[in-house]
């Protein structure tokens, strides 16, 4: 018979799991929006939205695939302490590229609200 994991090593590759899912929702398709928008106008000639790419698109490239070999190794560790470490790493680095993609969704939906509210815009102007 096997023998099972305790919560405590369970539980942190769990935590940065769920960060990685909830935040790649939203990040993820944005950043692949970027990144074609990228290269379609490099391919066009034009040479704009290099800013974009660079602040968006390329830390979280690098900083999902980082996270992941995080959970990978955070799974695989036999000490509590550096299962939290390496967990509470990865989702600071999901959080840390996932900051404006979020916040501009979070944005989108707050603006959206206000106009139902008493006093706001309203649906039909």
């Amino acid at each position: 018979m096997a023998s099972t994991r305790p919560l405590a090593l369970r539980l942190p590759p769990v935590l940065l799991a769920s960060t990685l899912v909830l935040g790649g929702l939203v990040t993820l398709p944005a950043v692949a929006l970027i990144v074609a928008v990228f290269v379609r106008h490099h391919i066009r000639g034009y040479h704009g939205n290099v800013e974009e790419f660079l602040t968006t698109a390329l830390p979280a490239l690098i900083g999902y695939p980082f996270a992941a070999v995080l959970w990978f190794y955070c799974r695989r560790v036999s000490t509590t302490r550096w299962s939290w470490l390496l967990a509470v790493l990865g989702v600071v680095v999901v959080v840390a590229v996932s900051f404006w993609p979020l916040a501009v969704i979070g944005y989108g939906f707050y603006e959206e609200w206000l106009e139902t509210q008493p006093g706001g815009k309203g649906y039909y102007r």
